[in-house]
């Protein structure tokens, strides 16, 4: 229960002219509430009120950004008529507007009542300035299962295809193929695969066209739900098949050998048949264990980037490489050249940043900057601010991993992956907060 100090409020004597003589109006309805801009306070001026004259209630539906302070607010209240007086209870604060107030709105509801300029009708409204309360720039990050299966296999592969994860295991002896809509729950699909052979390297598995494409040096794999292949003939071609690179400008890019000169260059198709041969892989251009990521920059532009991975005579590359076109590509590493050796990483564009997820370094070990984020879309690679973005205790470092993207629901999904000394065969699953709010 409020108890009001009686307030005495001086109106305006009101000087009757015969001639225009005015009734006081009976409206006490709040139109607006505003706050002023703080040098001190960003934001503050963002907060957009609604105000329901029903309920009494006024809010802002947007909550002001995280962190914003709201204890030293000047706010502006504008009436549907003219005001009588009005009065702010603020906790154990009682204020007088005067429009030159500095207002406390953290202890909440501020109550506010206005009266009419007949000094009788009155309206009471509870103001609440709703901020923020969870660090949007935060990544949550959990266990989704701790072993999606138990059975021998570290060659594996996981993608977001036909709305699900698919999860492609070779142990060399089978194939497996494990599915899940969350990361949680997964199926066994299937543990053969028609028109496969035995065992496939599903770590340069790409999806392309609503299509899976395999390759060996002379065989095109192709698929439509993961267990049925088609098999196509590339034996007749003067290049083999060395890595599958990526899905890019409409094309499926993979880096070729040539049988002859035994020199690398790129190839594209745009229906997995017919290949056309392009231009020669730059000098340090990795052909395997390197990480690749597709994304449009922020003027628009279609880009693709490859980072690490063995060079032909299997040395570990600190390359960072850029295109626009699948083949020019662009060594950013000659402006930042102290970006060390790695392999087995994993790329992901998300949130306006490109992330790089484990590996190994030139020496063999996994890479203790488990997470590498950049905004210059390859430039620049820093780790992130460790209270903002890091993984739980219980995560094993390891590199080999797969790291998925689910664009429809913003979520990113770690599968899987090996250390020195064991095969992981769990699902973590991470999300940063703002996405939720989108």
């Amino acid at each position: 229960m409020i108890y009001l100090a009686c307030v005495i409020i001086i109106l305006p004597a009101c000087l009757k002219d015969k001639e225009n003589d005015t009734t006081p109006s009976d409206d006490p309805t709040l139109a607006a509430l505003t706050f002023a801009a703080n040098d001190s306070i960003p934001h503050l001026d963002e907060a957009v009120f609604t105000i329901v004259n029903d309920s009494n209630l006024v809010y802002n539906p947007d909550s002001l950004p995280y962190q914003t302070r709201i204890d030293s607010v000047f706010p502006t209240f504008t009436f549907n008529a003219p005001s009588g007086g009005a009065i702010l209870y603020c906790g154990d604060d009682t204020i007088v507007l005067t429009g030159n107030d500095t207002v406390d709105f953290s202890i909440q509801p501020v109550r506010l009542l206005n009266y009419a300029a007949n000094g009788i009708d009155t309206m009471w409204y509870s103001i609440y300035v709703n901020v923020h309360q969870v660090d949007p720039d935060l990544y949550v990050w959990e266990q989704r299962n701790p072993r999606i299966y138990t059975h021998a296999g570290s060659n594996q592969k996981a993608i977001w295809f036909n709305d699900a994860l698919y999860l492609f295991v070779s142990s060399g002896i089978n194939n497996y193929l494990y599915t899940s809509a969350d990361g949680s729950t997964w199926q066994q699909t299937a543990d053969k695969f028609n028109g496969l052979p035995t065992y496939n390297n599903f770590k340069q598995l790409v999806p392309y066209d609503n299509k899976l494409y395999m390759a060996t040096e002379t065989t095109i794999y192709r698929s439509e739900n993961g267990i049925d292949w088609t098999s196509i003939d590339m034996s007749a071609n003067p290049f083999i098949f060395t890595s599958l690179l990526m899905d890019f400008d409409g094309k499926l890019w993979s880096i070729i050998q040539e049988k002859q000169s035994k020199e690398y260059y790129f190839a594209h198709t745009t229906d997995g048949t017919t290949w056309e041969q392009g231009t020669a892989t730059p000098a340090g251009f990795p052909i395997s264990d390197f990480a690749c990521v597709t994304f449009t920059s922020r003027t628009k532009t279609p880009k693709a980037l490859v980072i690490g991975g063995y060079s032909a005579d299997n040395m570990p590359l600190n390359k960072r490489w850029t295109t626009e076109n699948g083949d020019y590509w662009i060594n950013l590493s000659i402006e930042q050249p102290s970006f060390g050796s790695l392999a087995g990483a994993s790329l992901i564009n998300y949130d306006n940043k490109l992330m790089l997820f484990g590996g190994t370094d030139q020496d063999g070990k996994l890479m203790t900057s488990y997470i590498l984020e950049t905004t210059d879309e390859g430039l620049n690679w820093v780790a992130p601010d460790s209270t903002a973005n890091s993984m739980p205790e219980d995560f094993a470092l390891r590199t080999n991993q797969s790291v998925v993207v689910n664009e429809a629901d913003k979520r990113i999904y770690i599968i899987g992956g090996q250390s020195q000394y064991q095969v992981f065969t769990d699902a973590w699953s991470g999300k940063v907060n703002h996405a939720y709010w989108e």
